[in-house]
């Protein structure tokens, strides 16, 4: 989806996730408030069907997917459709010397990301407006930044 110039993109899915994480429900918090995407389970069928085994294995993805990527220490990652920043997340605990950015369409989800997610064993992380369809980024290191840019 490529917007217009100042178009919001309509997304009732982070609607329904961002209210419900506004209004306090510890369900939703436990099991989107890192990561928004689905996960991975080694046995799904024993699956617990409760938001800690969600949360877990939305985790468990990003791991599998950042290790496949042999992402390392000192390395420059680029998360396309970061949502609230679960996989910068991940990486910045576990990695250091990164620069690591996280790109959204949407304002709100880099805003609680941004608010959520703090820079640890020298990393550097911004978090950058944008479609992922028409990058608006240049190669570089990642800029410190203290709230989303546009």
């Amino acid at each position: 989806m490529i917007l217009s110039a100042g178009a919001a993109p309509s997304l009732p899915y982070f609607d329904l996730l961002l209210q419900q994480l506004e209004a306090g429900d510890a369900r939703f918090g436990e099991a989107f408030g890192r990561h928004v995407h689905w996960g991975y389970g080694p046995d799904p069928l024993r699956a617990d069907d409760i938001p800690a085994d969600f949360a877990a294995a939305a985790e468990r993805l990003c791991r599998l997917v950042c290790d496949a990527g042999v992402v390392v220490d000192g390395e420059a990652v680029l998360d396309a459709g970061c949502g609230f920043g679960g996989t910068v997340d991940s990486l910045n605990g576990r990695l250091s010397g990164m620069d690591l950015v996280g790109l959204n369409i949407d304002p709100r989800q880099l805003q609680r990301a941004s608010s959520r997610v703090v820079p640890r064993l020298d990393n550097r992380i911004r978090w950058q407006t944008g479609d992922a369809c028409a990058m608006p980024l240049s190669a570089g290191p990642a800029a410190p930044a203290d709230s989303p840019s546009g």
